[in-house]
Parts: structure tokens; sequence; C-alpha cells
């Protein structure tokens, strides 16, 4: 499954409003013989309020520079979505170590 399930393309997520039963389509489709496989992006969405974005954030488990200033990617919708994405650092296990 590409991004469009998210819940505005944010990681973690699923649009109710596309889908309003996301068990039952997973239950339909493995009953057909399809095998779901959701793709999770590596940048984390920036949204107050996002639950994973403020975790990552309050824990400073987002990529920076040696200034300290945090590595930010800006999407132009074409890509993924409009706005901005930070990404986690994947040294020490630190990530997942922290359910981030």
């Amino acid at each position: 499954m590409d991004i469009d399930y998210m819940e505005r393309f944010k990681d973690f997520t699923v649009d109710a409003q596309k889908f309003p039963d996301f068990p039952a389509f997973v239950t339909e489709m493995k009953e057909q013989g399809v095998h779901l496989v959701p793709i999770i992006d590596a940048g984390v969405k920036v949204e107050e309020g996002y639950p994973i974005y403020e975790e990552g954030y309050g824990k400073i488990i987002f990529a920076r520079t040696r200034t300290a200033k945090i590595l930010q990617a800006r999407y132009a919708g074409q890509i993924a979505f409009s706005g901005r994405a930070e990404f986690p650092k994947q040294e020490r296990g630190l990530v997942t170590s922290t359910g981030c």
C-alpha cells in the first residue's frame, strides 16, 4: 500500500475517510490472497500535535547537523506531501528502543 492510506501522510496512521473500516478491508484482502505491505515514509511529517513527531522532537530523535540544527526536507507535493519532514537518527538503536 502506498502512502495514500495515511491520514494526511503521517506515519503510523490510517485515513478514516478513505478506509472507514480498515480491519475489515485488511481481512477482505487477505481472503482474496492479497498480502498488504504498508509503506512507512522515512521522513516524519512536521506537525504540532502529531504524537510521533512530538515524541521524536522531545526525545531529540531527529538527525541534526554539527551545529545542532534539525535536518529537514521540504516536499513539493509531487514526491509525498506538501510540507516539511524530519528524519530519525539510526544510530545505536535509539529510534527502536524509545518506541519512536
